[in-house]
């Protein structure tokens, strides 16, 4: 249940974060369903693109003799906290955005690219190498400057359908 309720928090933090991006012209859908079993986190969508985003909340363990408890560390491809690895974040990232990508070109009827992104909210990342697919990973605080400033990438109407069709998705649900 803990675990349970630190993914919870972790994705309510990113969350907030992602909706404060609504000043700057992108608007933020959370927990999008995707297949049977499983979700995306977060997507964001502006006139400067599509953003999948996947969250990682992990509890700060410290190691005696290690790392930092607030530290991860990213190789390009794992993501090496104090407490243990995780090489499957980067590639999980990786397909939801290749799914979006699918989902609304087909949807829109044209080209669509999505941007995938690792989150690890209250936790500190250095990054060694970037990764090779293009996964950016991050703490929630850098998001905002990490949106700020981009250029424009989406035409007003297409990036209309594709709202339209997110709107969709997330209204698309049997309680």
């Amino acid at each position: 249940m803990r675990n349970y309720r630190l993914g919870m928090r972790g994705e309510q933090a990113v969350g907030e974060s992602l909706n404060e991006l609504g000043v700057q012209g992108y608007r933020a859908f959370h927990d999008l369903p995707a297949g049977e079993t499983w979700n995306i986190d977060h997507v964001v969508v502006g006139p400067q693109g599509v953003f999948v985003i996947e969250t990682k909340a992990r509890r700060r363990r410290k190691i005696p003799g290690g790392q930092p408890a607030h530290k991860v560390r990213f190789d390009g491809e794992t993501l090496f906290f104090p407490s243990g690895e995780d090489r499957e974040a980067v590639p999980q990232a990786a397909r939801n955005a290749k799914w979006i990508e699918e989902y609304l070109s087909k949807k829109t009827a044209e080209p669509v690219t999505a941007e995938a992104l690792v989150v690890l909210p209250g936790l500190f990342v250095e990054t060694e190498k970037p990764n090779r697919g293009g996964v950016a990973v991050m703490n929630t605080k850098y998001l905002k400057s990490y949106f700020s400033g981009r250029p424009a990438k989406i035409q007003d109407q297409q990036l209309r359908r594709i709202i339209v069709a997110l709107d969709e998705k997330c209204r698309d649900l049997e309680f």
